[in-house]
């Protein structure tokens, strides 16, 4: 399964396609300079048990790695349960915002 993104100045988009039909899509919206929140997902029922959530995931951490850029997942939860490596592009941001070190 190959994971496609779409990025413009103010949002984008990593998804899935198969014959056109779009079955799986994680969508962020950039809130300044190097970090955008992610804001919705969505895997079709078609995708069920093939990790197409994770590899949403995993595109958007290699993105924001490449990029020099922090994520601001609204469901911070699914992150926070993730690998110790994807955590750190979220938690020192979510940091930072509170003040803590």
């Amino acid at each position: 399964m190959e994971i496609n993104q779409e990025n413009t100045a103010t949002k984008g988009r990593f998804y899935a396609e198969q014959e056109g039909e779009t079955l799986a899509e994680m969508t962020y919206s950039w809130a300044g300079e190097g970090k955008f929140i992610i804001d919705h997902t969505e895997v079709s029922e078609k995708l069920k048990g093939m990790g197409a959530g994770k590899k949403l995931v995993m595109a958007a951490v290699d993105f924001a790695r490449k990029n020099s850029s922090f994520i601001i997942p609204i469901c911070q939860e699914r992150f926070r349960q993730r690998r110790q490596y994807w955590r750190c592009l979220v938690q020192t941001f979510i940091k930072k915002q509170h003040g803590s070190k």
